[in-house]
């Protein structure tokens, strides 16, 4: 009876530890393939890091000749910019780059096309780079190119609370069910992040009138309270997936629609010349959205509506 177990059990064990190291080295940016062409391996790797969730150990990751620690307090852009600067080494010096954040896509007017104080500042788009080592030549990678890249992925910022109210309005109230109506009295009420950790039935009620319902207000503070829970259990400064942590580069192809990898990836990409180095930070709605990032067993990996920074450098593009 033992002996005929093992002959089944054996051969499945066996599988399942093909399967799982056959996905480790899949990086966690990669979309699924849905056409057979965009690409090879799926987008529920197997991470390469154990679970911050519950842990007090420290562990860092390098990239470049500084390390990141996958667990930091983050205040913000200042933050980032001063901390890698202040330890960049090898690659070039703060005079190599660039002093300014780039706004990538274009976020003038967003929803109602009505001209914005903030059109103009870079720190209000949803997707923004800062170099930090300028490439060479002037070609930048255009479709059909094979990209090779060196990353570093961490979790950005604290959400909601470094939330703007069009972060607030675009990424998080449309995937509310049934609360989409109420973008015009968020705008007007200017419910920006903190405002949203700190939403109360009450406040909903008083404030938003007849537009919204008492089951509505119950909906939204319970949506809100478990965005803010995310803070504690995936705090700002956590490195989710890395080249190096992986000990490979990640190399893919361009396509026309910027299939194959998340859309801030594809647009960051599409602006570099070989060699940069940058620091992309990117909303939800530009990364993993409102579903985020599990493996196949549950572990979350990337929360649900996180802001995402990636340090990347275009190592070649033919």
């Amino acid at each position: 009876m033992m002996s005929s177990v093992i002959r089944i059990v054996a051969p499945l064990t066996f599988l399942i530890f093909f399967l799982e190291i056959s996905h480790a080295h899949v990086p966690s940016f990669v979309l699924p393939d849905r056409s057979g062409t965009r690409c090879r391996w799926p987008t529920r790797p197997r991470p390469s890091w154990p679970s911050s969730r519950g842990s007090k150990r420290r562990r860092t990751s390098s990239i470049g000749s500084f390390d990141t620690p996958t667990s930091r307090p983050s205040g913000g852009e200042d933050d980032v910019h001063d901390h890698r600067f202040g330890g960049l080494g090898g690659g070039g010096e703060r005079g190599e780059g660039d002093d300014e954040w780039i706004s990538l896509v274009d976020h003038r007017g967003d929803r109602d096309g009505k001209d914005d104080d903030n059109d103009d500042d870079a720190s209000h788009s949803p997707v923004r780079k800062l170099v930090l080592v300028r490439g060479v030549g002037d070609d930048i990678p255009r479709d059909g190119m094979d990209i090779e890249l060196r990353y570093n992925g961490t979790l950005f910022g604290t959400p909601p609370d470094t939330w703007s109210v069009n972060d607030v309005v675009d990424c998080w109230l449309p995937n509310i069910q049934g609360m989409g109506h109420l973008s015009p009295i968020f705008e007007k009420l200017n419910i920006d992040g903190r405002t949203l950790a700190n939403l109360t039935e009450e406040y909903c009620l008083d404030a938003m009138g007849m537009d919204v319902t008492r089951m509505q207000a119950k909906k939204l503070v319970m949506a809100s309270r478990r965005l803010v829970r995310q803070r504690y259990d995936h705090p700002s400064g956590t490195v989710f997936d890395s080249s190096d942590a992986r000990g490979r580069n990640y190399e893919f192809v361009l396509v026309p629609d910027g299939g194959g990898v998340i859309r801030a990836m594809d647009i960051a990409v599409r602006t570099m010349r070989v060699g940069e180095r940058s620091l992309v930070i990117c909303r939800s709605d530009y990364g993993y959205g409102s579903e985020g990032l599990r493996t196949n067993g549950g572990v979350v990996i990337v929360p649900p509506f996180a802001t995402l920074c990636f340090d990347l450098t275009l190592v070649g593009a033919e």
